[in-house]
């Protein structure tokens, strides 16, 4: 995906970008939080670990090849590629960077 998009593609989307990825937290938020409280009724779940299954929640490569297999066609925005790549990369980056931290300041795992 870096070849086929470079990193100077992702300037002009920025702004999109950032919104995408604020939108994908607030949506992974929604089930995560809600599916979790419905399991909690069976089982007990602690809340740091669904804080930890919120923020774990990187995506990746189908985003990606589900951008590029529609770029092009009639109808479609030529910047969807670059937004899906640039809000892949902004998960990995954030989120998957800081998931040791995370984890650490939650106090989950050994």
């Amino acid at each position: 995906m870096g070849a086929a998009l470079t990193a100077w593609t992702l300037l002009p989307v920025l702004g999109l970008v950032l919104g995408a990825f604020a939108i994908m937290l607030v949506t992974r938020a929604v089930p995560v939080y809600g599916l979790l409280a419905l399991a909690a009724l069976r089982t007990t779940i602690p809340w740091r670990w669904r804080h930890v299954t919120f923020w774990a929640g990187i995506r990746g490569a189908l985003s990606v090849a589900l951008a590029l297999s529609v770029a092009g066609r009639p109808g479609v925005d030529a910047r969807v590629s670059a937004v899906a790549y640039g809000v892949v990369l902004l998960s990995l980056l954030v989120q998957g960077a800081s998931i040791a931290p995370v984890m650490r300041a939650l106090r989950v795992g050994s």
